[in-house]
């Protein structure tokens, strides 16, 4: 097999040995295949890196392990983070801005997934965030089909009222906004799992499932805000539920007010 020109020979031995084409006389280069470091004989792990080292070409037995593992390996999968944002939303906050990051998944990283995923299935069945007796303007229609801008335009809403109400834990703004990127990415989640399924086949009053969902994840969020920030527990817990509680109200002005000037706009 020819071996690309353009490759180091580091890259290039690295290729034999995971193409099996690597001769004798490469046997003592061994390199990780990922940054090309040096390996030494019985290391399972690249010391610069971190990337293992037994790694073979992908099957599709490998790409079905790795997937599994995802979904319930009990140190960093999917659903370990999931039972615990349940459980402990605060807990694991508050670790990964502690520094113990490489046994939690990144808060913004599992927001955009878990909003993303939301959205499309919103999509999918054709639900609609914002409904009206009166006919929907330009603005109202965008955001019907783009709702996972309304979720992130309440996280730095939701941010700042944190900033304010818990600014004796001397927490900076990003370090709060990693409670708030944990416990949306956990209500995405249960939008998709809880409300979708409820307006889909039972089609209930809307309005008056909105606003008991918006009531339980205020509950929720002041249990996280009690388990984040120090202090009396009850009191975090009433200033966090309180928090959550008035993003609900505001983000409807905000879009009234945002919609409300678009029509005035079009009117001149």
């Amino acid at each position: 097999m020819q071996v690309n020109t353009c490759m180091s020979s580091h890259e290039a031995v690295a290729w034999r040995r995971y193409n099996g084409t690597m001769g004798t006389g490469d046997r003592a280069a061994r390199r990780c295949l990922d940054c090309a470091g040096e390996l030494l004989v019985g290391q399972s792990f690249c010391g610069h890196c971190g990337q293992r080292t037994d790694l073979a070409r992908l099957t599709l037995h490998e790409v079905g392990h790795e997937f599994v593992h995802a979904l319930v390996h009990a140190d960093r999968s999917a659903l370990s983070l999931l039972l615990s944002l349940l459980l402990r939303p605060g807990v694991v906050a508050r670790e990964y801005v502690a520094g113990k990051r490489r046994r939690h998944f990144g808060p913004f990283s599992s927001l955009v997934v878990l909003i993303g995923a939301t959205t499309l299935l919103s999509e999918l069945v054709g639900f609609e965030s914002i409904t009206s007796s009166r006919a929907l303007n330009g603005v109202q229609d965008f955001l019907n089909g783009h709702v996972n801008l309304i979720v992130f335009a309440q996280i730095p809403l939701l941010t700042f009222l944190c900033s304010l109400l818990f600014r004796r834990d001397r927490f900076d703004f990003v370090e709060h906004m990693v409670l708030v990127a944990y416990t949306s990415g956990l209500r995405a989640m249960l939008f998709a799992l809880i409300v979708l399924p409820l307006w889909y086949f039972l089609h209930p009053d809307m309005n008056l499932v909105g606003e008991s969902f918006w009531a339980l994840w205020s509950f929720y969020f002041g249990i996280a805000a009690a388990q984040f920030y120090s202090g009396n527990r009850f009191l975090s817990w009433l200033k966090g539920a309180l928090a959550a509680f008035v993003i609900y109200p505001a983000t409807g002005l905000l879009i009234n007010a945002i919609a409300a000037g678009f029509q005035y706009l079009r009117g001149l």
